[in-house]
């Protein structure tokens, strides 16, 4: 998830810059949230951002990112649609291809599909967790 909101995100705006101040975090902020993300969204990539600061910080010596003070435009508009759940043939054709498909990834989306396990609970999952024999998620 770490490398999708790098990639997404964070290289497309700050590319190569050698340095970067709080003035460019908070310009950021601001395209992101004007972009249609929400702002849980837009802390979760600063989140990111200064833990990769932090980390360049021990590694070259630089100063760590101290007190950045940002501020997210709570009124900002949201993308969200109405029409994000799957018609049940939608729901079928995705579970018929996950199914023949068997990756882990693919094996996420099953069981998020299936049992209306959250990506929280999916992700904290582990294969102990599993008992295949009796065919139940174990917590």
């Amino acid at each position: 998830m770490y490398i999708f909101m790098i990639e997404k995100h964070l290289i497309p705006f700050f590319n190569e810059r050698a340095t970067i101040m709080e003035s460019d975090v908070q310009e950021f902020v601001d395209r992101q949230l004007e972009a249609g993300h929400s702002v849980k969204t837009v802390k979760g990539v600063v989140t990111v951002l200064r833990m990769i600061a932090i980390y360049a910080s021990k590694q070259k010596g630089c100063l760590p990112p101290v007190g950045w003070q940002l501020h997210y435009n709570a009124g900002a508009p949201c993308r969200r649609t109405t029409e994000n759940v799957l018609n049940v043939k939608e729901y079928k054709a995705l579970v018929n291809h996950v199914s023949k498909h068997v990756t882990c990834l693919n094996l996420g989306v099953l069981l998020a599909l299936t049992t209306g396990m959250r990506i929280g609970e999916l992700c904290a999952l582990q294969w102990q967790d599993i008992n295949v024999k009796h065919g139940v998620v174990d917590d």
